[in-house]
């Protein structure tokens, strides 16, 4: 019998729903246990209360200047 055009076929939906399952599962961090750190007026990040709040901003801004394609939107204070 050939297979219905158009139609989901019922692995497709078993697939759907384990991916829906697995999402699912996941969560996010409690913000209120991380410290937030300000990179700008808009622009904030959370790291674990036991890190460097300046190494953090460092490594933050060191990973933006360097993306590719010099996409960045912002000079956030390194001159570029």
């Amino acid at each position: 019998m050939a297979k219905k055009e158009g139609a989901i076929r019922h692995d497709e939906i078993k697939e759907l729903n384990t991916k829906a399952k697995k999402l699912a599962s996941k969560h996010s961090p409690d913000l209120n246990k991380l410290q937030k750190v300000r990179i700008d007026n808009s622009t904030y990040i959370y790291i674990s209360p036991d890190k460097d709040p300046e190494v953090a901003k460092k490594k933050f801004i060191d990973k933006m200047n360097a993306r590719p394609f010099n996409i960045s939107y912002k000079n956030y204070d390194t001159g570029k």
